[in-house]
């Protein structure tokens, strides 16, 4: 049978899950607001988005301290508190949530990861935009120096 405290660690991973979910929904936000150059959205999102990392800071300070409970609780060094140990003391049905809350979590993170990678190749093209722009109207007569 499970303990608190594993129960507790199961009940924060599926929390982590939530808040990365709601963060990958943002970061697919954020790419069509990209795509489409719509800054107002941009702007929200990325402060919508701010909270979200906030959130997820705290909960990984709280699910480190129930982690540090944990090991203190079985006498282990805390590197020793894995997904897979906090699945062997659970019960059958909390390791099955734990186990499905992993899988989430990982595959979340990966289409985080690469949803990310291709804004930031939105952005770097953008960037090079503005580059090429700054470039082209360098050392040259400005259009506002012509006359007409």
């Amino acid at each position: 049978m499970a303990s608190d405290p594993v129960l507790h660690q199961v009940q924060l991973l599926e929390e982590q899950v939530q808040l990365y979910r709601t963060l990958n929904e943002l970061a697919e936000r954020k790419e069509q607001a990209l795509s489409t150059a719509d800054v107002a959205a941009l702007d929200h999102i990325i402060n919508t988005e701010q909270t979200f990392i906030l959130k997820i800071a705290e909960l990984e300070k709280r699910r480190y301290a129930a982690q540090k409970e944990l090991a203190a609780a079985q006498n282990l060094p805390i590197d020793q508190i894995s997904l897979d140990f906090v699945r062997t003391m659970a019960d059958e049905k909390l390791s099955a949530r734990c186990q499905r809350a992993g899988k989430e979590l990982s595959a979340i993170l990966l289409e985080l990861k690469d949803r990310n990678r291709r804004c930031q190749t939105i952005i770097q093209g953008a960037l090079d935009i503005v580059q090429s722009t700054l470039e082209k109207t360098g050392p040259g007569p400005k259009l506002m120096d012509r006359r007409v």
